[in-house]
């Protein structure tokens, strides 16, 4: 099955970005932004803009009419509209749905309230399974794919996610020993991975979990590569797991909820678990064709100010 007419909702964010980019120099797709009405966001030459408010089904599903794959990549305070982005999709004929997977489908850390924050992602796969089996009832075609990434390697570096500040702070804050492993992709490499999946793998990944990963590697290994980079030593500051639970907690005492949120997506990052390491991340890499970047090269590349 040939699929050419795609759109992007969250197409102007971190990981819709990269995404539209790279289907744009595949010259493969037609590609469109699903934007909010009142949105200022720019695109592209190329993109197609079609308005559509997430929180009224009638408007999407006009905004959707004639597209074949919806890729969901809306930001965190969206995301709680991709149900009724679903329904929409299914209702407007789309044949393909991508949904707000990205990082991790699960990043659930003991004592904090992430299984019952993630049981919404659970809910969104479990909810495409069902239009499948419809789809299969009704005799049409429509299938889910979801990409898993690990952390947004060069996105994190730039805002410091991964408690690691770029020059001129040039330090870090390391969790426990620093050692702890965890998957990472660079933005463009998620972008080319969507390209793949639409153009090359529609088969082997329907209705899948898919994992892929430019390396794996720790706050350590970051450090090493950055002091490398730049000829000069990073401040050290340690932190344990539990110290910043701790504050994680106070903050959600304060109602400072995102605050919370990010510190309990480090903390699964850092824990070591399988999971923040995508352990079938290597033969997806293979298949799409993607991954296997030096994790050095890339840092180089991001204190050099260059696109990785």
């Amino acid at each position: 099955m040939s699929l050419k007419n795609v759109i992007v909702a969250g197409a102007s964010g971190t990981i819709g970005t990269p995404i539209v980019t790279a289907l744009l120099a595949s010259r493969k797709f037609n590609v469109a932004a699903l934007s909010r009405p009142d949105s200022k966001s720019t695109f592209p030459a190329g993109v197609t803009v079609k308005r559509g408010d997430l929180s009224s089904r009638p408007s999407l599903i006009a905004a959707l009419q004639g597209q074949e794959v919806v890729i969901c990549t809306l930001n965190d305070e969206a995301a709680q509209f991709q149900g009724e982005l679903v329904e929409a999709a299914y209702e407007a004929g789309v044949k393909q749905y991508m949904p707000n997977e990205w990082a991790s489908h699960d990043m659930t850390v003991e004592g904090t309230p992430m299984d019952e924050v993630y049981e919404g992602k659970r809910a969104i796969v479990r909810l495409l399974d069902e239009k499948v089996k419809l789809a299969e009832q009704e005799g049409r075609e429509f299938s889910w794919v979801g990409l898993n990434t690990g952390v947004f390697f060069d996105w994190a570096l730039q805002t410091s996610f991964l408690d690691i500040s770029l020059p001129p702070a040039q330090s870090a804050k390391i969790w426990d020993s620093g050692t702890a492993k965890f998957s990472a992709t660079t933005l463009s490499t998620v972008g080319r991975a969507v390209v793949s999946i639409l153009s090359t793998a529609q088969e082997q990944t329907r209705n899948k979990l898919v994992e892929i990963e430019s390396f794996s590697t720790s706050q350590n290994e970051i450090v090493a590569a950055l002091e490398k980079a730049t000829g000069k030593e990073w401040k050290i500051e340690k932190t344990s797991m539990d110290e910043q639970l701790g504050h994680a907690g106070a903050s959600l005492e304060k109602g400072e909820f995102l605050e919370a949120f990010y510190v309990w997506i480090r903390a699964w990052v850092f824990s070591g678990k399988e999971g923040a390491r995508l352990v079938k991340a290597e033969e997806w890499n293979q298949l799409l064709g993607v991954g296997g970047e030096c994790m050095e090269e890339v840092v180089a590349k991001v204190i050099r100010g260059e696109e990785v």
